[in-house]
């Protein structure tokens, strides 16, 4: 995927690989499997920023994720309240 992607993520290579260090990693697929994304502590990062290779973004399609941040990580929709990811 050639695509510039957002301050402070990284696309997490080869799919399925373990989250870095400092990262909440966002899979698409259960069990940590499939396109995945890291996002560094601290970045605010709109999910449909993050595409996938058949279309579509991480916006509505992620299925697991390990925090590996120093602190809770928050989902947050449009209208919605945070959603803690810890």
């Amino acid at each position: 995927m050639s695509t510039q992607l957002p301050p402070g993520v990284v696309q997490i290579l080869p799919e399925g690989a373990p989250c870095p260090p400092k990262t909440l990693a966002l899979y698409r697929d259960y069990s940590c499997q499939g396109p995945g994304y890291g996002i560094g502590a601290g970045f605010n990062v709109d999910l449909t920023e993050l595409p996938l290779p058949a279309g579509g973004s991480m916006s509505k399609n992620v299925s697991s994720w390990v925090n590996l941040t120093d602190g809770d990580a928050k989902l947050i929709g449009k209208g919605e309240r945070a959603k803690p990811m810890y």
